[in-house]
């Protein structure tokens, strides 16, 4: 019955939004920032949630019709089927992915804020593979060794599964950002409080047609600002959307369009400056998979283009000694 609901509900605000427009945007947006007492997993504090709302309003000015799936939204009345649980969660991407008759006019986002594990996955002859998972609010990692320890019970979110559904979707844009940790909790020794990533090999990319955005490198640590209550992954995207990465080109100045390639340049960038610079650590969000480039992903109004400073007039002598020492 709560799977029906729910589907129901999505495909009827999509269809509500969608009467004026000849394109479909779609995004579900899910940020956790606590979990159950004794699942093994340490609250995050409130950057995740703010990062899922401020996130999903920058898409929503964008013409996106957004499902935010955090406790806060879940709160509000009417809007308990927002929570960010497992099934929840489940529903809301499956009723936006198999939205019918999406097509090469249309585009699909979905991000994940909070917690995230890495366990391998060991066959009979001792081979691992490492497994990412996402941690709904009702995850517990409590235990857990191995992949192969994980039941329905554990209430995570498999990448693999994110992949596999997103594969499916006939939509032609289909991004998968996720700010969330990527460390195995069973090594000793790793960093488990904030977003975090351990020494870890590379996940698997995403099928063809589909990119994901991870907020940092194995051997990383994925920093936030604790004070003001934002990652600065999630920071930078945002800012990027609202402009910020809308870049000149060699021969024009912006055009009021931030492309793709604009976006993950200026993220990455900017998030590896900004840590380095108040950590003086590294950390560089990964790009997997494949998009087109050069596909709008915001329309902003373009900033005016500064102008140069005018040459100096010939009868002024500049010394330039102060600049590069004359030996």
């Amino acid at each position: 019955m709560r799977n029906i609901i729910l589907i129901t509900l999505i495909l009827s605000i999509i269809s509500l939004s969608s009467v004026h427009s000849a394109e479909r945007k779609l995004a579900v947006i899910v940020g956790v920032g606590s979990y159950r007492s004794g699942s093994g997993l340490g609250p995050l504090g409130k950057a995740p949630v703010n990062d899922a709302h401020q996130f999903a309003e920058v898409l929503r000015k964008q013409g996106y019709t957004v499902f935010e799936m955090t406790h806060d939204v879940a709160r509000q009345e009417g809007q308990h089927l927002m929570a960010p649980h497992t099934a929840y969660i489940r529903d809301a991407i499956d009723g936006v992915l198999n939205f019918p008759n999406l097509g090469r006019e249309d585009a699909v986002i979905v991000s994940f804020h909070g917690h995230g594990v890495q366990f391998d996955e060991v066959d009979a002859t001792g081979r691992k593979t490492p497994r990412f998972y996402f941690c709904p609010a009702d995850a517990t990692i409590k235990n857990v060794q191995t992949a192969n320890q994980l039941t329905e019970r554990n209430h995570l979110l498999p990448l693999d599964e994110l992949y596999e559904s997103l594969n499916k979707c006939t939509a032609a844009t289909k991004l998968l950002v996720v700010d969330a940790c990527r460390n195995d909790p069973t090594r000793p020794g790793l960093n488990r409080s904030g977003l975090a990533s351990s020494t870890l090999p590379k996940l698997p990319p995403p099928p063809g047609g589909i990119a994901a955005f991870f907020s940092c490198k194995p051997n990383e640590v994925a920093f936030q600002n604790t004070d003001e209550g934002y990652g600065y992954f999630t920071r930078f995207l945002v800012d990027g959307l609202q402009g910020k990465a809308d870049l000149p080109l060699a021969s024009r100045p912006a055009d009021g369009v931030v492309t793709f390639a604009e976006l993950s340049v200026y993220v990455a960038n900017n998030t590896y400056a900004e840590v380095y610079a108040l950590h003086k650590a590294k950390q560089s969000p990964e790009l997997r998979g494949e998009l087109d480039l050069n596909l709008p992903l915001a329309r902003v109004t373009p900033v005016p283009r500064q102008p140069l400073p005018s040459d100096p007039p010939a009868s002024k002598t500049v010394d330039y000694s102060r600049f590069f020492p004359i030996r």
